[in-house]
């Protein structure tokens, strides 16, 4: 009897111990938790952790290669450090997003390693990367709450514009001055068609003749050609003749001015000047000496002569 009842004891406690080790595996896998030290660790900075938590998993490019080690805040940003398994590549474009597992499950990190390139030596590296974050449940709620405050204040706004319309478009100041000025653009259109129908032949006339005053000045346009040809060369001609009297004038001014020529010492020479008045002085001079002894000079000649030489 004690044998058997330590048996049964014996089995039990086996059986208690064996599904208590099942029960740790089942919980150390569902964890993500490993014997081995064969992960390494990579930290990303995001905005917000978006209700991750640690052990949730790590996926590069959708295939679970790591787990959520912990989370803490660093400098108002949520730093989450990684485990990744080492068989895991990063390079220098890599990304990483928060996102959900399911539409109403959990949250995850998935990470997209980047171009194949510049390969990260995440053993070295002391700073975290930076991380991006999409939009979960939650947080589309949130954006669709703004979204509908802001369609709200919209409709608001459209609303009074709409009142603000219809009580400026009412009866007494748009509705009826608009039929009035239609109406007088009726009135007015009928009256030019009927103006338009009454001169109608008038209008044709004018038109006729408006044609032929323009065909007979034409013809002489082109009977007159060679008049108008040669008129034209001849003011052509005139017109270089002005130009070389214009150019030669100018010549003469510069001579003048720079005081070449007889005329321009005359103009602008002091001593010229000088000597002119002293010349003119001098014949002043002989003219009265002249005058004065005019008929002692000429004594016993005809008195004709002397009377025509007498000043």
């Amino acid at each position: 009897m004690s044998v058997s009842k330590t048996n049964i004891e014996f089995k039990v406690g086996l059986t208690v111990i064996v599904g208590l080790l099942i029960l740790l595996f089942g919980i150390l896998w569902g964890k993500n938790y490993r014997l081995v030290a064969s992960q390494s660790r990579v930290s990303f900075l995001f905005q917000n952790s978006g209700g991750l938590r640690v052990n949730d998993p790590v996926t590069v490019n959708g295939v679970k290669k790591g787990q959520v080690a912990a989370i803490e805040l660093q400098n108002g940003l949520v730093r989450v450090d990684l485990m990744l398994d080492r068989d895991v590549q990063l390079f220098s474009g890599v990304r990483a997003y928060i996102t959900v597992v399911e539409m109403m499950g959990g949250k995850k990190v998935e990470i997209i390693p980047g171009t194949p390139g510049e390969t990260l030596d995440l053993a070295t590296l002391h700073e975290p990367l930076p991380g991006a974050q999409t939009a979960g449940f939650s947080e589309m709620l949130l954006e669709m709450s703004k979204v509908a405050a802001r369609s709200n204040q919209l409709m608001q706004r459209l609303d009074s514009t709409i009142t603000l319309a219809a009580a400026f478009l009412d009866e007494a100041t748009f509705r009826r001055p608009l039929i009035t000025v239609l109406q007088d653009l009726q009135t007015s259109t009928a009256s030019m068609r009927q103006f338009v129908q009454d001169n109608q032949r008038d209008m044709e006339q004018t038109v006729a003749n408006i044609e032929a005053t323009s065909t007979q000045l034409r013809d002489v346009v082109e009977r007159r050609a060679p008049q108008v040809d040669s008129a034209l060369v001849t003011f052509s001609r005139t017109v270089r003749k002005l130009d070389a009297f214009a150019t030669t004038l100018d010549e003469i001014s510069l001579r003048l001015q720079q005081r070449q020529g007889n005329l321009g010492k005359l103009i602008y020479d002091d001593e010229t000047y000088t000597r002119l008045n002293a010349a003119i002085a001098k014949v002043d001079s002989a003219a009265i000496e002249l005058r004065a002894h005019l008929g002692k000079f000429l004594h016993g000649s005809n008195f004709n002569l002397i009377n025509l030489l007498s000043f």
